[in-house]
């Protein structure tokens, strides 16, 4: 490699560190009230530039854009929320999402979400359809995570035993989940071209088209786990959403790379 060679690099602030050097509150209304979304937002990236003056980290302009999503932090908590997974929202950490632990007869009986008749969505849908009316378009997008970690939400720890015993209910439960991850990105696409730069702002340099979801869960089981449970839900995915990326949590992804390997 060339010593000048340039990488690309990507740097993500905690909640906490955003709370104690300006001050914002991460409740609710800063995911989902309309001006505090585009006020927030614009100094989230003024105060990057101010402090780093670093090109592409942070902005110096004023100008006010629509971003529906929490671009500056990672904060997948609308999918769990489609399940009625209870959110606890803090003013210097991350949401909180609350597992379901669902029972095993519960898990056999769950179905795919009407997600345009849920709270979160109909929340998320009038911010869109307001910053649409106000700007003309709107940026910006929510994590929308991995097949795993939303099951961890909805059936708690109980679903590495489901797995390991080959229960057909995590087979069940995956499969619901994997439908309404496909409709809620779908959708969102729909509405801000994106999906990914919520997930790893990278995207928004050089891929802001690729659906890339994020499979923080994955580094909690082994590769031979991972191909003969979860393997066919990414495969899926990237039919359904190509282009297509995964963004692996963790430094043992070469655990897990012969399985990635057979994702298109």
């Amino acid at each position: 490699m060339k010593a000048n060679r340039l990488l690309p690099v990507e740097i993500v602030f905690t909640p906490k560190w955003w709370h104690k050097n300006l001050g914002i509150n991460f409740d609710k209304s800063f995911f989902f009230d309309v001006k505090r979304r585009v006020e927030d937002e614009l100094k989230m990236r003024n105060y990057l530039y101010e402090r780093f003056h670093i090109e592409g980290l942070g902005d110096a302009g004023k100008k006010k854009r629509p971003v529906a999503g929490p671009v500056h932090l990672t904060a997948g908590f609308i999918i769990p929320q489609l399940f009625g997974c209870k959110v606890n929202f803090h003013d210097g950490e991350p949401p909180d999402v609350i597992p379901l632990n669902l029972s095993g007869e519960e898990v056999q009986n769950l179905k795919k979400p009407d997600i345009f008749n849920t709270p979160p969505m109909n929340y998320l849908i009038k911010m869109m359809n307001t910053l649409e009316d106000q700007y003309g378009y709107i940026e910006g997008d929510f994590d929308w995570n991995g097949v795993l970690n939303h099951a961890l939400d909805i059936r708690g720890q109980q679903i590495f035993i489901d797995m390991f015993e080959e229960n057909p209910i995590s087979k069940h439960l995956f499969e619901v989940i994997y439908e309404t991850m496909v409709k809620f990105v779908q959708y969102i696409v729909s509405r801000t071209g994106s999906s990914s730069i919520s997930v790893n702002r990278q995207m928004r340099n050089f891929a802001p088209s690729v659906n890339l979801h994020s499979n923080c869960s994955v580094t909690m089981i082994s590769n031979e786990m991972y191909e003969k449970h979860l393997l066919e839900y990414d495969i899926r995915l990237s039919r359904e959403l190509a282009p297509y990326g995964i963004h692996h949590c963790g430094g043992n992804m070469e655990t897990v790379a012969p399985g990635y390997k057979k994702v298109k």
